[in-house]
């Protein structure tokens, strides 16, 4: 008969082995255990590249609907998630739902590619001097600054082009924010928030995903009388939509702010209208009114800033008005995280 090895054996640079053997009640099963480590960097972005585009064209429509809804005045045009969608439905046609799908998936690929291979790559190197319970959160921080910044100018296009059916094309958004005062600067506007938003999102997803997933595991496993460390994608999923939606939630007010600032940025800076006298002009920079007298300059807008908008947000809509949209971005994130996580173990795992 055979006999079951250890647990757990290290090769000769002291990794753990990719098999685990594991004696079950009757005979020895041997379960397969992939170690980040030993996963190629082709397969990683193969399975970030799947699991981003699957969850991009699935969620889609709910982040429009969120970014509608987020980016409406204080008298609402949206009296809830589903009215937004019938009327976008009526005046754009179904095709509207899926409005700026392309700067998503020009954005979400590369972004789930420089994510989950950075997670990984600063968690293997940071476990071995941070506490456990707080690597993950550490990771999934910096993780989050590094893909964030580097896709900033296509989460700007993609926040423009769904915040309405009269906004720009990829090209033309990129060019009007490129030509704006900032310079090439402007087209990561709305980084700061953008970061304010994401870090602790990421550092709360990651934390409750691994707990949930440990915890889940160790639960099946010893109600099976097994001891193995193979996580079903069915725990994968289910760890990540939790751990998604407590995160999207916490941070749904700083992701409404993130959403006005860009969406401010991409408007035109001021609009015009002539006095009767026919040498005054009124000026509107998008806050206030101005004058100018004949060719004069009109007075340009006021940067857009996370605090300026947040007062703005509580002085127009109240303290409410902060969680303007949270049911459709909660309806987006869940299955979104818990598509992208499950994908992308399942491709990453797979032979």
């Amino acid at each position: 008969t055979n006999k079951p090895g250890p647990a757990m054996e290290a090769d000769e640079d002291g990794y753990p082995s990719l098999l685990v053997e594991e004696a079950s009640l009757q005979q020895a099963t041997t379960y397969p255990v992939v170690d980040p480590a030993y996963v190629s960097l082709q397969k990683r972005i193969i399975a970030a590249s799947a699991g981003g585009a699957v969850t991009t064209l699935f969620v889609c429509p709910l982040d429009v609907v969120k970014t509608r809804m987020q980016t409406q005045g204080p008298i609402p045009i949206y009296r809830s998630t589903i009215d937004a969608f019938m009327k976008i439905i009526q005046s754009e046609g179904v095709a509207g739902l899926w409005r700026g799908l392309t700067p998503s998936l020009l954005m979400t690929v590369p972004s789930t590619v420089i994510y989950f291979g950075s997670y990984e790559s600063i968690k293997k190197r940071i476990e071995t001097i941070a506490p456990a319970n707080i690597t993950p959160l550490l990771s999934g921080c910096m993780a989050r600054i590094v893909s964030a910044t580097a896709t900033a100018p296509m989460e700007l296009v993609r926040t423009s082009v769904q915040g309405g059916p009269s906004r720009s094309g990829v090209g033309r958004v990129l060019r009007q924010a490129a030509s704006g005062e900032a310079g090439w600067r402007g087209m990561w506007l709305g980084l700061g928030p953008t970061l304010m938003r994401d870090v602790p999102f990421s550092g709360i997803y990651w934390s409750v995903y691994e707990l949930c997933k440990n915890a889940l595991n160790k639960t099946i496993h010893a109600a099976e009388g097994s001891s193995s460390t193979t996580v079903p994608v069915a725990i994968s999923f289910a760890s990540g939509a939790t751990a998604g939606t407590l995160a999207a939630v916490i941070t749904t007010p700083i992701d409404l702010i993130k959403t006005r600032i860009q969406v401010a940025g991409s408007k035109p800076t001021y609009t015009t209208k002539m006095l009767p006298s026919g040498q005054r002009e009124i000026c509107f920079n998008g806050n206030n009114y101005c004058f100018r007298r004949f060719s004069h300059v009109c007075c340009p807008p006021p940067k857009p800033t996370a605090m300026g908008t947040f007062k703005s947000i509580v002085r127009e809509e109240g303290w409410t008005g902060l969680f303007r949209g949270i049911v459709p971005r909660a309806a987006r994130v869940a299955p979104a995280c818990a598509i992208m996580i499950s994908s992308y173990e399942f491709v990453k795992g797979y032979k």
